[in-house]
């Protein structure tokens, strides 16, 4: 290949590579992966984790996986309307003052990430960490984003994911909720004492940027107060215009 600058083509390289493996890889794997030696790979790695696009996993010594600092970088590509300091500035208020925990999340193809996230004061962390990123097709955030989304183009997205018939029927409910009341809700969460209910975000021109999430205690809320307050708050994460 002829004009490009190797060390960057090796370092997107692995940035790609990586996003293929949400738990991470060791350097060594890597560095076999793209062809190159150890000490090169590692002199990539550490470029990559001085701008936050890779930090250490913890799936082992010597591991790394993406980092929330590559979620800048996908929103301005995608020219997403969401205002990130307004939305953290949003989802911080109500962890604080409404003391329940809730994140943010996107779309990037097949899977969904956490743009941001706050927590209040409690004895566990119930949102998962920001830039983290998990299958599209999973929870109320996911049947958010997915929205809207034509059946033809589901049927590609469940195929790629290989969606039981069960969980096709858990996302139409969340679909159909989605379509009365605005959001959707998941009351119980296999092996958590906790509860989700997530609601689309839309910009100006009515397309779906992302999810808000509340985390909730089971049985703890009124769904006719919480869901309408998870709404409005939603409205207020995008830019106007």
């Amino acid at each position: 290949m002829k004009n490009i600058i190797p060390a960057v083509y090796k370092a997107i390289e692995l940035v790609e590579i990586l996003a293929q493996a949400p738990n991470g890889m060791s350097r060594n794997e890597l560095a076999e992966k793209l062809g190159v030696s150890k000490t090169t790979t590692y002199r990539i790695i550490n470029t990559l984790c001085m701008h936050k696009w890779l930090e250490k996993s913890d799936a082992g010594y010597g591991y790394y996986q993406l980092s929330s600092g590559l979620l800048p970088v996908a929103l301005n590509l995608q020219e997403e309307m969401i205002e990130l300091d307004t939305a953290r500035s949003i989802i911080q208020n109500i962890a604080e003052k409404q003391h329940i925990a809730c994140k943010l999340s996107i779309r990037y193809g097949l899977e969904q990430y956490v743009l941001a996230r706050a927590e209040p004061p409690g004895p566990f962390i119930t949102t998962g960490k920001e830039g983290y990123g998990f299958t599209i097709v999973e929870g109320t955030s996911g049947a958010c984003l997915l929205y809207g989304e034509k059946q033809s183009d589901l049927e590609v997205i469940y195929a790629e994911c290989n969606v039981s018939e069960e969980l096709r029927e858990e996302f139409d409910e969340y679909f159909l909720q989605i379509k009365k009341r605005g959001f959707c809700l998941r009351p119980k969460i296999a092996g958590w004492p906790i509860s989700a209910m997530s609601a689309p975000i839309y910009d100006s021109s009515n397309k779906i940027v992302a999810s808000l999430t509340f985390i909730l205690p089971q049985g703890s809320y009124d769904e006719g107060i919480i869901g309408p307050k998870l709404i409005q708050y939603a409205k207020q994460c995008v830019k106007e215009g």
